[in-house]
């Protein structure tokens, strides 16, 4: 899944990434703009989770900007939720 042509260059953006064990969904300024089959399954997690860089087994394709505000929550937000957290929980409110 790819969204570098949704996101807006030399401006923050608000990405959010979604996986409900069936699809996986990523959001960009509170918009979903991509979708496809699960990319994540199950618990048994051997490979690990990279913010920032590709795993390919080389991690070869790194992150060309900065992080901010990164959360992981214990549960799969909502559309409604991504849109708040886009549009206000990231924009200076503490949740």
């Amino acid at each position: 899944l790819s969204v570098s042509s949704v996101l807006k260059y030399n401006q923050w953006n608000d990405v959010a990434f979604t996986c409900d064990g069936t699809t996986t969904k990523i959001y960009a300024n509170g918009e979903e703009v991509a979708s496809s089959a699960a990319l994540i399954t199950g618990t048994d997690d051997t490979t690990g989770t990279y913010i920032g860089c590709a795993n390919t087994g080389i991690l070869d394709y790194h992150l060309e900007g900065e992080l901010d505000a990164v959360q992981q929550f214990p549960f799969v937000c909502t559309p409604t939720q991504i849109k708040w957290l886009s549009e206000k929980a990231f924009r200076g409110l503490n949740v």
